[in-house]
């Protein structure tokens, strides 16, 4: 089961709970370099991987060229993976394969870096960091939640039998399911699935 949320900013204290803002060019460059400082792996998408002063020069070029303000310099979205109870036998190159889709299906025409963080003994997280303007029309990104998490979770739940809350949960068939609810046999299908268990 994987828990999907919005970063919060911790030095901006004035935010709502709805989203997190990184107003200043120091918000995004310590976003970006803790995240980068904490991570065992990495996937990025429409940046030149050249360190990372210059994915954080990328982000802000790219701003720049918008000419008019943009709220945020970065969203940031965090995926967790409850790796002692539901996830206990999903590995950091799994995870990376599914930071790979993530990035390849979502935001497709934005630049994106996603970083693994397994230092937590009870989960492993993966930070989607994304620079809010479109990188072939100067657009800024419109999202929502609901609709951002509904998109992680299609790719959760279709690809990796994953389910993410608060969007989906596995039935006592082993389905994933839109919805909130979790049962006594949630994972019970993937376990005999990946075992070659038969139910009796």
């Amino acid at each position: 089961m994987a828990m999907f949320q919005i970063a919060k900013n911790m030095e901006d204290q004035s935010e709502n709970q709805e989203e997190c803002v990184y107003r200043s060019n120091k918000d995004l460059r310590n976003l970006l370099f803790y995240c980068n400082n904490h991570s065992t792996s990495c996937v990025m998408d429409n940046l030149y991987p050249l360190g990372m002063d210059c994915i954080y020069d990328q982000f802000l070029y790219l701003q720049k060229r918008r000419v008019k303000s943009v709220y945020t310099k970065a969203l940031h979205f965090i995926i967790g993976f409850d790796t002692q109870n539901y996830e206990a036998d999903i590995e950091p190159n799994m995870i990376t394969t599914i930071m790979g889709s993530l990035s390849l299906l979502c935001f497709k025409e934005y630049q994106r870096i996603l970083f693994l963080h397994i230092n937590k003994p009870s989960h492993y997280h993966v930070h989607y960091i994304i620079n809010p303007i479109n990188i072939y029309n100067l657009h800024i990104c419109r999202w929502s939640f609901w609709t951002v998490a509904y998109s992680f979770a299609e790719i959760l739940g279709g690809l990796y039998d994953i389910p993410l809350v608060p969007v989906s949960h596995q039935d006592e068939h082993g389905r994933i399911v839109k919805g909130t609810e979790t049962g006594s046999y949630i994972y019970q299908q993937k376990f005999i699935r990946r075992y070659n268990l038969k139910e009796e």
